[in-house]
């Protein structure tokens, strides 16, 4: 920006990863001055409806995205957003017109299928989200499946037998837990120092499940960095042997082909008294694990509680019926699962922190 004052793209750069570093304010009034200087360009209305549709002025949003519709009344990607909009404003019936005049244009836009999916489901049409979601599968060929299946495991048991009875409707029996390090392995306690010094911890960093604590930026992809790269060193042979076990006995996830080569991607999370992560999925991935290297022990005496536990949680609405697993974490413990299986964490009461590193794994061809 010191160099090209006046140029768009660094500007609208730095407003988004201001974003990321957690100075929301500051954030907003980088946005401010893009709508000023450049009030009908695209990509500065685009960015800044988002913005503030997630962080500052969902009125300003929607004005926003229907100004980008009158410049460009064919952008995917402002009626993607403005459909949205509508939805969280409970305008369901203009958000459904929106995605389907979007099928309708591409049978295979998968982001036009999944809203479709997820309002079904949240309004309890399991038939409705079923048949949808056999729609997608068939007409997605050949795209990332992980927010599908996110969506196929939110279904009841019971639909998910009747629509999709080729396929293990026991996603739990998928997780996978190893005890990597011992308790007081000095590599855990280089770690532990490492994580607690990186610069990038933001609390409760915007856009990311964690709250109640830190979450830091790319851990796993340093190449200059001696510990990021022992860690990637020993993580990758479990997550290669889980991927081909996983890909052996289920076709949620295929098996890595030849040619290809693991890209991981991890950061780390320091929860502190009563933080947690919120139930999510991990839809760029195909495999996710998590590697404790700090743990609190639960102050309650009542282990019924799941004080601590990493939760693989079943949809909120079955969980009458369906309650899901339970993993305790301690020092060392890596746990690998499918990146589409929901988790979330039950909040700690010990005032000590609780620290991991989190990560993603997918296979890369570059045949």
């Amino acid at each position: 920006m010191e160099r090209y004052p006046d140029a768009l793209e660094p500007q609208l750069n730095l407003a988004v990863a201001i974003t990321e570093s957690g100075a929301v304010a500051e954030a907003e009034s980088l946005y401010r001055n893009l709508l000023v200087n450049w009030s009908e360009h695209p990509a500065v209305l685009l960015n800044a409806a988002r913005f503030n549709r997630d962080y500052a002025d969902r009125k300003l949003a929607r004005n926003l995205v229907e100004q980008l519709l009158r410049i460009d009344p064919q952008s995917r990607a402002a009626k993607l957003l403005f459909a949205d909009l509508c939805r969280h404003d409970g305008l369901l019936n203009q958000a459904r017109e929106t995605w389907q005049m979007l099928l309708a244009r591409d049978p295979s836009d998968q982001e036009a299928y999944l809203p479709l999916i997820f309002t079904a489901l949240n309004q309890q049409n399991w038939d409705v989200a079923a048949s949808l979601l056999k729609d997608a599968f068939a007409r997605c060929n050949g795209q990332s499946f992980t927010r599908l299946l996110a969506a196929w495991f939110d279904l009841p048991s019971s639909v998910k037998q009747t629509f999709f009875p080729q396929w293990s409707s026991d996603a739990f029996a998928w997780v996978q837990q190893n005890q990597l390090f011992d308790v007081d392995d000095s590599f855990l306690k280089q770690l532990i120092f490492w994580l607690k010094s990186e610069p990038s911890l933001i609390t409760d960093r915007p856009g990311k499940p964690t709250v109640g604590g830190m979450q830091s930026h790319e851990l796993l992809n340093r190449h200059d960095d001696p510990l990021s790269l022992r860690l990637s060193e020993k993580l990758t042979p479990h997550i290669s042997a889980y991927q081909q076990q996983l890909s052996n006995t289920t076709a949620h996830v295929a098996s890595p082909s030849s040619g290809s080569t693991m890209r991981l991607s991890g950061w780390g999370v320091v929860l502190r008294q009563g933080g947690k992560q919120i139930r999510h999925t991990h839809p760029e991935s195909d495999i996710s694990g998590v590697l404790y290297l700090a743990c609190p022990s639960a102050e309650s005496e009542d282990l019924s509680d799941q004080e601590g536990a990493l939760w693989f949680s079943p949809n909120p609405d079955v969980q009458d019926k369906e309650i899901g697993i339970y993993v305790t974490p301690k020092p060392g413990l890596l746990v690998l699962f499918p990146s589409f299986l929901p988790h979330e964490t039950i909040p700690f009461v010990s005032k000590e922190d609780r620290i991991c590193i989190a990560f993603n794994a997918k296979s890369m061809n570059y045949a």
